[in-house]
């Protein structure tokens, strides 16, 4: 009798929907209206954003969800690494992963293949630092008008001391 009662329903599970949608659709249509609807604010969506769409839209889109390895994840992130930043690199890791997080709970892959990513060793190196120099310091200060000299004096009064005493 309770065989008789599951049949249906185990039936059904063999007969799972399986849901496919290409990355882009997936993310255009469900990742980022959930994200931007609640969980980021303005500045931080007019980041992320063009920077999904560019980076991994542009790399992944037409490729169905499901099928996307993590081989195939990391061979893009090894060569993103060869002209960007470990900064982006990372950050770029973090969002796979919470896009295919999200297509887990909406039963849309079935594993996460972004877990297993790692940021390459071999990243472009960052580019040099530019410090403002003391004597760029009163050049910037002489090409503001007043409102705009105070307001840098106070963001800047310590160094401008600082300044001032090594003179």
């Amino acid at each position: 009798m309770l065989q008789d009662i599951l049949k249906p329903i185990n039936a059904r599970a063999e007969h799972r929907e399986v849901r496919t949608a290409t990355f882009e659709q997936f993310v255009e249509n469900v990742y980022i209206p959930v994200f931007q609807g609640g969980k980021w604010k303005d500045s931080t969506a007019d980041t992320e954003i063009p920077q999904i769409r560019f980076h991994l839209i542009r790399a992944f889109g037409d490729r169905i969800l499901r099928n996307i390895t993590d081989e195939a994840l990391q061979a893009f992130l090894n060569e993103t690494a060869k002209t960007c930043g470990r900064s982006l690199i990372d950050h770029l890791r973090f969002r796979l992963r919470s896009i295919f997080k999200l297509a887990m709970a909406r039963g849309v892959v079935d594993r996460n293949p972004a877990t297993v990513l790692f940021t390459p060793r071999e990243c472009r190196p960052p580019g040099k630092k530019k410090v403002l120099k003391p004597s760029d310091l009163f050049a910037m200060l002489e090409a503001l008008d007043r409102r705009e000299q105070l307001i840098t004096r106070l963001a800047t009064c310590e160094a401008c001391v600082r300044v001032r005493s090594s003179l």
